[in-house]
């Protein structure tokens, strides 16, 4: 591994989780650095394991798809790094009540609530009401 390559993968990463969409072309090529270095895999989930604590919902996006990326297209190099502190924060990401996917889905089923008051004025049975508030 040489410092050409670490300096790299690091403005690759940098970028790709700075960004406000998701970088396909700068994910793939953090993909392809790691399959021609595998010793380069640490390196790349650390900036993911910070991302993936923040409160806004934007970096975990990008830290999460671009974690998924590597994982499928670089495998178990990129497994093999997944330290336990990645862990956590995707266990943290996954359970946390007051994360934003818990209030984004807690708003959306009481705005659809809201908009719809009468269930049965716009055509929706009481087995189809319960599954759409199960959703």
């Amino acid at each position: 591994m040489t410092h050409t390559q670490k300096a790299e993968l690091s403005e690759y990463i940098k970028n790709s989780l700075q960004s406000d969409t998701i970088e396909w072309a700068m994910n793939m090529q953090v993909c392809d650095l790691i399959i021609a270095n595998p010793s380069l895999a640490p390196l790349a989930v650390r900036p993911i394991d910070d991302r993936l604590r923040e409160d806004v919902p934007v970096p975990v996006v990008l830290s999460l798809t671009l974690l998924e990326m590597l994982v499928k297209n670089v495998g178990f190099p990129v497994c093999k790094a997944l330290d336990e502190g990645v862990t956590e924060a995707l266990i943290e990401v996954a359970k946390k009540r007051k994360s934003w996917r818990y209030g984004l889905g807690r708003n959306l089923n009481k705005g659809v609530s809201s908009l719809f008051g009468d269930w049965q004025g716009v055509g929706i049975g009481e087995e189809d009401r319960q599954l759409w508030l199960q959703a």
